[in-house]
């Protein structure tokens, strides 16, 4: 070693390594420390009151309209084909294979020992009728029903009972709706329960 280095060479002005080492790790850690609860406290205080918030609600109709086009006959066609294909999609009902079908006019028979009347249809009156015009589409309707329900497999649904102690039941074979199949044969017609249209002319 040169003789014109001071003897301790690694202090220069004050400043040693060690001495330098211990004054800047303090600081440091006590920066880091605080640092560190400052941002837990920050997420701890946003995690119980994330539900608080006074943020606007989402509106969904905003986001996807509702369609404004009404159905159509392919539509309702498709949804009765999708329901006989899926019966239980439909709701309660049963399905009746190999049981003895007895028609009893355009709109009522009987399967299983249980009398059935089909919804929403009205049929000429066979037990009696009031005229011979009746008597003909009477027997006419109840020709046709007879031949619709041996047809296939009935689809059996509905929980009504009417005045007269008859399951009123929404009826289909292979499909088809029956109610539908007697009107368009006009052998039939609508019925909402009410007051009935007579069928002499």
């Amino acid at each position: 070693m040169s003789k014109h280095w001071p003897p301790d060479w690694s202090v220069i002005d004050g400043y040693s390594p060690g001495e330098r080492s211990r004054g800047g790790i303090v600081p440091v850690v006590l920066c880091a420390v605080v640092i560190g609860l400052a941002v837990g406290g920050a997420l701890s205080w946003t995690a119980r009151n994330a539900g608080s918030g006074t943020s606007p609600a989402i509106e969904w109709n905003a986001v996807q309209a509702v369609p404004t086009r009404a159905p159509d006959a392919q539509d309702i066609a498709w949804e009765k084909r999708a329901a006989e294909r899926n019966p239980a999609s439909s709701g309660s009902g049963r399905t009746v294979e190999g049981e003895n079908i007895r028609v009893i006019d355009g709109d009522t028979f009987d399967v299983g020992g249980e009398r059935i009347r089909i919804a929403g249809i009205d049929a000429p009156e066979t037990h009696p009728s009031r005229c011979s015009d009746e008597a003909r589409l009477g027997l006419a309707a109840t020709q046709k029903l007879a031949g619709l329900l041996r047809g296939g497999t009935l689809w059996i649904s509905g929980e009504k009972t009417d005045r007269f102690r008859r399951s009123v039941r929404t009826v289909r074979v292979n499909g088809e709706d029956i109610a539908d199949a007697m009107i368009g044969s006009g052998l039939a017609r609508n019925y909402d329960g009410k007051q009935r249209q007579g069928w002499c002319s």
